[in-house]
């Protein structure tokens, strides 16, 4: 069943928030993963927070995202991310409808 990472993101330092974001695509291909979305032209709907990028990323399965999330190559760049942005949200969760009745 896919899993999904859904973040959304403040940025205060541009260009150091490009490099991460290139060095963060260059790892993904070594996994089965599949950007839906990296998107910078949405609108908040409801809740607080004023996003510049929103992000939705597709893996095959839990493992596979943990695979990524842990790995040495992103780890590597995770402090660009820190240094650059603020996470307002970040979410990683399974595919599938689980409606109640």
């Amino acid at each position: 069943m896919s899993y999904y990472m859904l973040a959304a993101l403040q940025k205060h330092d541009a260009e150091v928030f490009a490099q991460y974001q290139r060095q963060t695509a260059a790892t993904l291909g070594a996994y089965e993963c599949r950007p839906l979305s990296v998107n910078t032209g949405h609108k908040v709907i409801e809740g607080e927070g004023d996003p510049d990028v929103v992000v939705l990323l597709e893996f095959a399965d839990e493992a596979e995202f943990d695979r990524w999330w842990d790995s040495p190559e992103y780890t590597e760049v995770k402090h660009l991310r820190e240094k650059s942005a603020t996470v307002l949200l970040g979410v990683a969760f399974g595919g599938g409808v689980h409606l109640p009745g």
